[in-house]
């Protein structure tokens, strides 16, 4: 959901992106919305500063792990990474050496700032990265 600045009604709207196709990008506002297509450049000029990602906590990651999170999130943390491959990840309620390293690994696949920190973005990335889940994946 993108805040647009539209020259018409020299007002604010947000408008979701529908589809990306042929370097055009597809916004509609409302449903039955025809919506319109711009070209990046063009989506640019009109582009407010914000934009909104929905998303879904499938796994209920509570706060920015670790430093806000509780030992359960950081032990649900632990399996998710387990169950995505990484066998080398101790299974207990401590934000360790090696989950920070595996955490800041798919942060830089991401091109996420690569800190350690389990926020917002990078949580989504963990779901983009497991593909059980029944979501649109982002690609890099």
């Amino acid at each position: 959901i993108l805040e647009i600045y539209w020259p018409e009604k020299m007002a604010l709207v947000y408008l979701a992106v529908t589809r990306i196709e042929n370097q055009q990008i597809f916004l509609a506002g409302r449903p039955g919305d025809k919506g319109l297509s711009l070209s990046w450049a063009d989506l640019t000029k009109i582009m407010g500063e914000t934009a909104y990602i929905p998303w879904k906590n499938f796994y209920g990651y509570d706060g920015i792990i670790p430093g806000s999170a509780p030992a359960d999130t950081v032990l649900t943390l632990k399996m998710h990474l387990r169950d995505m491959g990484f066998s080398e990840i101790e299974i207990n309620g401590v934000y360790d050496y090696t989950t920070r390293k595996v955490i800041q690994t798919l942060q830089r696949k991401y091109q996420i700032q690569p800190d350690g920190l389990v926020g917002p973005l990078t949580k989504i990335a963990l779901y983009n990265e497991t593909p059980s889940l029944n979501i649109p994946h982002i690609s890099n």
